[in-house]
């Protein structure tokens, strides 16, 4: 069987989540990331 697609749901629409942890963590993995590449986390506006 292959993949015929891929849903992201990043506002809750499909599931029930917590948006604001959701935020703080994907900011703080998307700043950790970005640091590993020589950029500054605090210019990324997420940090």
């Amino acid at each position: 069987m292959s993949i015929n697609a891929v849903l992201f749901d990043l506002d809750g629409t499909l599931l029930p989540m917590d948006l604001k942890k959701f935020q703080l963590t994907s900011g703080r993995l998307f700043c950790e990331k970005m640091a590993a590449h020589g950029y500054d986390p605090e210019k990324l506006g997420v940090a």
